[in-house]
């Protein structure tokens, strides 16, 4: 084998092994991701509060 070749083998060696490490970990957790976040309470988008007749718009910005 050339020096190139050992090298490619030596990279895809590490990648493997750290996708390795990735992968347990992953299904360990057991939760899905469904990357939304959650909020505590309620809040009023500005087209709720501008919706508002009693709002001024100055005091939305």
């Amino acid at each position: 084998m050339d020096r190139e070749e050992l090298e490619r083998r030596r990279i895809m060696a590490v990648l493997e092994e750290s996708d390795s490490d990735v992968m347990p970990s992953d299904q360990e957790s057991g939760e899905d991701d469904d990357h939304v976040s959650e909020r505590s309470e309620a809040t009023n988008t500005e087209q709720e509060i501008s919706d508002d007749d009693e709002v001024p718009l100055a005091t939305i910005r």
